[in-house]
């Protein structure tokens, strides 16, 4: 007799695999504590939010997703995600940490939201790179959708923050 997964024992499982990402990331990221202010360590720690991302094919018409295509570049997330923010209508610029599975250590990624549904979306691992969304795990610690948060992150961040910097050149 086979055993199928109820969709609460789906859930339980996901929440118990989310709830360890994150406790793994507070862990990793107490590394670099020593490296950042307090106040940057702090926001980042309380922040933290594990994410799961869907593909863009499942949130946007086919048109939409090829515009999408066009400016999907290799290497620059930050400016991917707000190049879809600006571009596409009810769609905010997250910013976070990126964890691959291979190679687990946290990255700084940004990535998509969009309302009102809020799902995540991330053109550069799926349209510029054809990566496989589930080989990594993302880390939200703000979207621009929370204006109280982003206004903490920019006052806190040590120095210019990625997407101060893509918005200064776009």
């Amino acid at each position: 007799m086979s055993h199928q997964i109820t969709a609460l024992e789906q859930n339980e499982q996901s929440s118990e695999m989310m709830n360890s990402i994150l406790e793994y990331f507070k862990n990793y990221i107490k590394t670099y504590e020593i490296a950042l202010t307090k106040q940057s360590f702090d926001f980042i720690t309380s922040n933290a939010t594990p994410i799961a991302v869907k593909p863009v094919k499942m949130l946007f018409p086919v048109n939409i997703v090829s515009e999408l295509e066009k400016f999907a570049k290799v290497s620059s997330c930050f400016e991917n995600a707000i190049q879809s923010a600006i571009k596409t209508e009810n769609v905010s610029y997250v910013e976070g940490f990126l964890i691959n599975k291979q190679f687990p250590i946290p990255v700084r990624h940004a990535w998509n939201v969009i309302a009102p549904s809020n799902s995540h979306f991330d053109i550069t691992i799926e349209l510029a790179l054809h990566g496989d969304l589930n080989d990594s795990h993302r880390i939200a610690i703000f979207s621009t959708r929370d204006a109280r948060l982003f206004k903490q992150w920019l006052e806190c961040y040590d120095d210019i923050t990625p997407l101060d910097f893509h918005l200064a050149h776009l």
